[in-house]
């Protein structure tokens, strides 16, 4: 019995960790970048899958080389809002930002009312 109470133990106590490991990462920029990166390269394929599109020919549409195009399906490239319009352009579509707020409330940086448009003193949002 004692083993099956330290087993539970042991995992509870991986189970903390990997957590604290997690929030960490959740309030770590470069996790967020990486994720960004990952999904971008995933979209860009993708197009070029439907509209047939090579390496070399998105390279030749972006005015750059087909080794550019490689670091950015990989990942590897820190893009400009101006290169994503470029990528639009070349593939023929356009870009929709959303954003999620369904983090644990722990992960969440705070908010300052200052930074979400709130004067002092104020409940509601300065108006547009």
């Amino acid at each position: 019995m004692s083993d099956s109470r330290e087993e539970r133990e042991a995992t509870e106590a991986r189970q903390a960790e990997f957590a604290a490991l997690f929030r960490k990462f959740l309030t770590d920029p470069e996790f967020h970048f990486d994720g960004l990166t990952t999904q971008i390269g995933g979209v860009v394929s993708e197009r070029m899958a439907v509209l047939d599109v090579s390496r070399a020919e998105l390279a030749r549409r972006l005015g750059t080389s087909p080794a550019w195009v490689t670091q950015l399906l990989r990942g590897d490239e820190n893009l400009t809002l101006r290169t994503l319009g470029k990528l639009a352009v070349a593939l023929e579509f356009e870009w929709a930002v959303t954003t999620r707020d369904d983090l644990p409330a722990r992960t969440r940086p705070e908010r300052s009312p200052i930074a979400h448009g709130i004067a002092e003193g104020e409940s509601e949002p300065y108006a547009a």
